[in-house]
């Protein structure tokens, strides 16, 4: 299979619209996957509907229901050999189309049960050449050949995700470490899930997991193999299994296996 480098998962940032207003309710990450020939963003189910996807409960404390997304993109420019100017690159997809019918894909069998969802962006997807420059997709040729069972109890992982800072060295996501804390192997077909240790904050759902691996030499069809700083893609984050009020205490965060929530949507359109 291949190797993607962890420069290549460039998270977008998504902020949240109310349907009617067009307000800004919340923020929210994800990233974008190919399916055959068409990009989709990943995020939560829980991003799109704006509820609690278990107990449908709306999450704005004054009702609003997300009906856009501003997705962000970040790209460098004005580059010297020292210096890379970050800039903002965003536009807005509706999560609904005229008939209020919704424009996201959930699981096939376990629908919103799974708080995972994709949503086809093709289209709407501007023709900038910068923009063109700066998005990253994952390429579904890619994402399917992910070995199984390479994950193991108190290994670590990076969140990829945007944070609401005050102040933050530029606006690029924040790659946020945590130690997998439970089983990930042995998994509920309903509940596909495995949690991680980690402090993590509000607008990383919806953000890719990865394992970064130190140097392995495997045999490879006679030959060696090395991969040395290579990082898999492994879930996606949504959110914390409670909230922590001591600082010592233990956070666990939910990470959605990615063969086993993701790419079911996307086999399924």
């Amino acid at each position: 299979m291949g190797d993607i480098h962890i420069n290549s998962f460039k998270s977008v940032q998504i902020e949240i619209l109310a349907q009617n207003t067009k307000v800004l309710i919340s923020l929210a990450t994800g990233f974008l996957c190919n399916y055959k020939e068409r990009i989709y963003l990943v995020t939560n189910w829980h991003v799109v509907a704006g509820k609690n996807s278990e107990t449908k409960c709306l999450l704005h404390h004054s009702g609003a229901i997300p009906g856009f997304f501003n997705l962000k993109f970040q790209a460098g420019t004005d580059h010297t050999e020292s210096t890379l100017k970050p800039t903002t690159l965003a536009f807005q997809i509706p999560l609904y189309d005229k008939s209020d019918v919704r424009l996201w894909h959930e699981h096939p069998e376990y629908a919103s049960k799974i708080d995972v969802v994709v949503l086809d962006v093709t289209n709407n997807l501007p023709k900038d050449k910068l923009l063109e420059n700066s998005i990253s997709v994952i390429s579904y040729d890619l994402i399917k050949e992910i070995e199984k069972n390479e994950l193991g109890v108190t290994d670590n992982v990076f969140i990829i995700g945007y944070i609401n800072l005050n102040r933050a060295p530029n606006n690029y996501p924040i790659y946020k470490s945590a130690s997998i804390a439970s089983e990930p192997n042995i998994v509920d077909p309903e509940f596909p899930v495995f949690y991680v240790d980690g402090k993590t904050k509000s607008g990383m759902s919806g953000s890719p997991v990865v394992k970064k691996h130190g140097m392995k030499v495997t045999n490879d069809n006679g030959g060696f193999r090395f991969t040395e700083g290579k990082v898999r893609l492994v879930g996606v984050y949504s959110g914390r299994e409670k909230q922590g009020t001591d600082e010592y205490e233990a956070e666990l965060g939910i990470v959605w296996k990615f063969n086993e929530s993701v790419l079911p949507i996307l086999e399924s359109i």
